[in-house]
């Protein structure tokens, strides 16, 4: 009797903590499965904070450092500038050496290939590096991106070393804050007029294409 009782005991024993690492594993499989969605939901008995609740690392968090949102700006100026001028250089790079060699297949060119499929490939190439740059402007843009970059790591020193500004000022971080958002909101200004508009695309393509049908060797 006694025997039994002791197996009855360890049997309820094993099935009760085996409950429980089920609960726990299905706990943390719903906090997985929602993490791999890209949101968070706590599990039962967690404590939570409210500010955990109320944001997601996606949405702006107010209660974040001024610090900390100016270098993610800074961040974001940098790698677009950088984007845009390794865009710029090549392009640029590329419509020098196509215009620059067309001139020498067509004079030096043996036969039809070299002096004539080639020159017009590489006039062609050079047409649209150039319409490229035109319209695109990356170069205004890496100078548009690396200006506001600078700026706010200019911005960024005097709050770290205190100075300028944000030595007499009483709030240097709300100073912070609102010069960073200045600085965004300029560099859209300045960005709007950049993007190509339907009709310059169209009257620069006429253009380039007239240039091309002059070229000796057509």
């Amino acid at each position: 009797m006694g025997f039994s009782l002791d197996v009855e005991r360890l049997n309820y024993c094993r099935d009760g903590a085996y409950n429980n690492d089920r609960r726990n594993g299905v706990r943390k499989a719903h906090g997985q499965k929602n993490a791999d969605r890209g949101s968070w939901s706590p599990a039962r008995g967690q404590v939570v904070h409210r500010h955990q609740m109320m944001y997601s690392p996606e949405m702006p968090n107010p209660s974040r450092p001024a610090s900390e949102f100016c270098k993610d700006r800074i961040r974001h100026f940098e790698t677009k500038a950088d984007h845009n001028k390794k865009e710029a250089l090549a392009f640029f790079i590329a419509l020098i050496f196509c215009t620059l060699a067309s001139p020498l297949f067509i004079a030096l060119g043996q036969d039809v290939f070299l002096s004539k499929v080639v020159p017009s490939v590489l006039s062609t190439v050079a047409t649209g590096c150039a319409v490229w740059l035109q319209q695109r402007k990356p170069q205004q843009l890496w100078s548009l991106y690396r200006t506001m970059q600078r700026q706010l790591e200019n911005e960024l020193n005097g709050f770290e070393f205190l100075i300028s500004d944000y030595r007499e000022s009483t709030e240097p971080e709300k100073l912070l804050a609102e010069r960073t958002a200045v600085i965004c909101a300029n560099a859209h200004q300045l960005w709007v007029p950049l993007i190509p508009s339907p009709d310059s695309l169209a009257s620069a393509l006429t253009a380039d294409q007239t240039q091309l049908n002059r070229r000796p060797g057509k």
